[in-house]
Formats: C-alpha cells, sequence, structure tokens
C-alpha cells in the first residue's frame, strides 16, 4: 500500500476537531447552559419531566436514530464507495446545528436548543462510523494502531485546548468582549461547530471511489 503522508494527516485533524464536541457539547458545556438556563421541568400533556431527564432522553433518542439510520448507510458506503460523501453530510449537518445552539438564551428557545443538540449528535456519532471506516483503507494494518493513536492524542489535545478556552471565556467574559455570562456559555458552544466544520476541509484528501449508487443500495440491503 503506497503511503499517503497527506490523507493520513487530514484523518488525524479530523479527531482533532470532532473530539471537541465529545468534550465541550455532550460532557462539559452544554449541559450545564442547558440545566441552568432552560425551565426545570418540561410539560407534556399531564406529565412533568425535569430539564436534567429531558437531555438524557434526547441523547438517548439521537443515539436510537443513529442505530437505524447507519447500518444501511454504512453498507452502501461499502459497496457504493459514498463514505467521504456521507462523513462530510454529516458532519456539515452536525456542525450547523452545533452553531444554531448560539441562539439558545432561555425557555423561549429551549425546543430549538433541544432539537439542534439531538440533530448534532446524530450526525456526530453517525459521521464517526464513516470516519473510522478510512483507517483501514489509509494504511496496512501494522500502521493502523500507530494512526489510531495519533488520531486520539490530537483528539484529546484538541479538545482539552478548546475547554482552556471555553472555561476562560466563562470565567472572564469581558476579556472576550462578551457582556453577559450566558452570552460566553453561547460563544463557546459555537466554537465547537465552527472547529469542527473548518477542519471539515482537512479530509478533501480522502479516498472516495463510487460505483453505481443503486445496486450499492441493493446489496447493503442483502447484507443488511
Amino acid at each position: 500500500m503506497e503511503r499517503n503522508k497527506k490523507a493520513e494527516l487530514g484523518w488525524v485533524m479530523f479527531d482533532w476537531a470532532n473530539s471537541a464536541y465529545s468534550l465541550v457539547i455532550s460532557t462539559a458545556i452544554f449541559p450545564i447552559f442547558f440545566l441552568e438556563f432552560s425551565d426545570k421541568t418540561f410539560q407534556f400533556g399531564t406529565i412533568s419531566i425535569s430539564n436534567a431527564s429531558v437531555y438524557a432522553y434526547s441523547v438517548s433518542f439521537a443515539y436510537i436514530v443513529v442505530c437505524f439510520v447507519t447500518p444501511i448507510l454504512s453498507g452502501i458506503a461499502d459497496y457504493g464507495g459514498y463514505r467521504k460523501l456521507f462523513m462530510r453530510i454529516f458532519t456539515t449537518v452536525g456542525s450547523l446545528a452545533c452553531m444554531s445552539l448560539f441562539l439558545f438564551d432561555g425557555p423561549s428557545s429551549q425546543n430549538l436548543a433541544l432539537f439542534s443538540f439531538m440533530l448534532a449528535t446524530a450526525s456526530h456519532a453517525s459521521s464517526l462510523v464513516f470516519y473510522d471506516s478510512y483507517l483501514n483503507q489509509l494504511v496496512p494494518v501494522n500502521r493502523a494502531d500507530k494512526l489510531s493513536a495519533m488520531g486520539y492524542a490530537f483528539g484529546y489535545i484538541g479538545s482539552v485546548i478548546l475547554m482552556c478556552l471555553n472555561i476562560a471565556m466563562i470565567q472572564k467574559p469581558e476579556f472576550f468582549g462578551i457582556q453577559r455570562c450566558d452570552n460566553s456559555y453561547a460563544h463557546c458552544i459555537s466554537e465547537c461547530g465552527t472547529l469542527v466544520d473548518l477542519f471539515l476541509s482537512a479530509n478533501i484528501c480522502l479516498v472516495a471511489k463510487r460505483s453505481n449508487l443503486k445496486m450499492a443500495i441493493r446489496l447493503a440491503y442483502q447484507r443488511l
């Protein structure tokens, strides 16, 4: 297998960007922001559910969608060579959904925030399915562990750098020209989507050999 250093770097830098979502949005910043500025209880008919439970249910729903969507799409990607296309679509949709969380500023926009969060979470998880599938195409088996470890390492570094910047923005918003504390949260969240979208361009060098779409769909359903 001929080595493609540019493609390997693109694969690693994608991890540099997308790992920020797992830390900033899924774990550290957005959950606190949502629980602080949304209604404490959500009313569904006669049922009252706490905002913490609603957040947990939204994560579950997003991954249920992923479970139903990715098996058939991954089959189409494998047989039709649409891996790169699907990865770019999910990454772009997830980035835009993540950036739209900037609009969340309280109960009046909490439903939009929940929808955007679920869309971003589902898109992020789906993009990783196609991203990970590139590993064996880029390097031989004896180098797969090394490239994978490099991706993980860069992912942790990138997410920690953004997290440190976000903490600084929350603690000292006036230093960054931000007037209110909730606006500093919103800026942190939108930065994550922007970062992922910017580094999506690093993957333009990944291999994308396509075949007939109808044939790919038929083979994907047969495999499923």
